[in-house]
């Protein structure tokens, strides 16, 4: 029988205590719990997430690349990819911030050209529809992590999964705004005095919260709620994206913007910013979704790079450097909510497959109010 000396018996106890997932942590993964002050038990079970056809690793090694189009920041998503890419050193994967036409349009209008500007696409709420009609997406169910994102947050016909959860509520400057006045339902936004005189910012972006309270509140609601708003109530009509306008308001541009991603109000609060996030009632929620595009070039990478996004590395990855909640069923816990108090336990408005196929006419009938109101029309929201 081999004898050990003590340091070895006690290194070897060491290794048999500790979470069988250390042995698959890459540096990288290493740095994003240390920052976030996480056990690597929070990763159990990543192997099997991750243990994706054979064929899908061999096919991706030989493309060696891949082009992702999503909305997140370009450095933000730098930090996201650093971590995929330590776990996949053989993908060069290039990342492509857009917003507008730039997300919602071009990749559309590439795709019935016969051309790609991307091998997937993420964010693509907005035209959602047109693109499963024009049969540019592939089926996310054969990913191993599809059975770990609740199915609030995937298409019911398989051709998309969702990355995150997103709450589209109201940025407030906490300096000019008292916690007292914060409405408590969208129709209290309306009627208290406090939020008139243009104290108010919205941006044309209906689609992220406004269809998915129809969905919640139906046709009566959201016919009086627009006449209200655009007729007596009569906001700030901006142009700028919800982050731009979190910026604005830390600037005392005005009081309240809407609709507002939290994760934007959350970058500003971790930089010392005067801004508070509060979600009236429903919470509008969506996610954003993912899928690679039908016949693009990098389709192995492009399926790795998405069950990857959706496993707890992934999910980890996104919520440390771009602070968005985790779609994953295991990691629906406060510490991934940037603000769990205005969240969690509250009624949601969910972007249904209803919601998604009424959201053209939604838009459409926004748009009209928006540019008699005095709006500035824009394109590819």
């Amino acid at each position: 029988m081999r004898k050990f000396g003590l340091a070895t018996y006690l290194t070897l106890a060491a290794f048999a205590a500790a979470p069988l997932v250390a042995a698959t942590l890459t540096d990288e993964s290493r740095a994003m719990l240390q920052a976030k002050k996480l056990n690597p038990s929070v990763l159990d079970g990543l192997d099997a997430e991750l243990a994706v056809p054979q064929a899908w690793v061999d096919g991706a090694r030989k493309e060696g690349a891949l082009r992702i189009r999503m909305s997140a920041g370009d450095r933000q998503m730098a930090n996201v990819v650093k971590v995929f890419r330590a776990r996949y050193p053989f993908v060069d994967a290039e990342y492509t911030q857009a917003r507008g036409r730039e997300l919602l349009i071009v990749p559309l209008l590439a795709f019935k050209q016969g051309t790609f500007v991307s091998d997937m696409i993420g964010d693509f709420n907005g035209t959602q529809e047109q693109f499963a009609e024009a049969g540019a997406l592939t089926s996310m169910r054969d990913l191993p992590g599809w059975k770990n994102v609740p199915d609030a947050y995937k298409r019911s016909d398989g051709f998309a999964v969702g990355w995150k959860i997103a709450h589209y509520c109201t940025a407030y400057n906490t300096e000019r705004v008292k916690p007292a006045d914060l409405p408590k339902t969208w129709d209290e936004l309306l009627t208290n005095a406090r939020w008139g005189n243009r104290t108010v910012a919205v941006t044309s972006r209906p689609h992220l919260w406004l269809s998915e309270i129809w969905g919640v509140n139906g046709d009566q609601w959201l016919a009086s709620f627009q006449d209200r708003l655009f007729g007596t109530w009569r906001p700030q009509l901006r142009k700028e994206s919800g982050s731009a306008l979190t910026k604005m308001l830390a600037l005392n541009e005005f009081d309240l913007a809407l609709p507002i991603p939290e994760f934007a109000a959350y970058l500003e609060v971790r930089r010392g910013a005067p801004v508070g996030y509060h979600c009236p009632e429903p919470v509008p929620t969506q996610t954003g979704p993912l899928s690679v595009l039908k016949g693009a070039p990098n389709p192995n990478a492009g399926r790795l790079f998405i069950n990857w996004l959706i496993s707890k590395e992934g999910q980890i990855a996104v919520n440390t450097y771009i602070g968005t909640i985790p779609v994953h069923k295991d990691l629906q816990r406060a510490e991934f909510y940037p603000f769990p108090e205005t969240m969690m336990g509250r009624k949601m408005a969910p972007q249904t497959d209803a919601v998604l196929a009424r959201q053209s006419a939604i838009m459409a009938d926004w748009n009209k109010r928006w540019i008699g109101a005095g709006g500035e029309a824009q394109q590819g929201q």
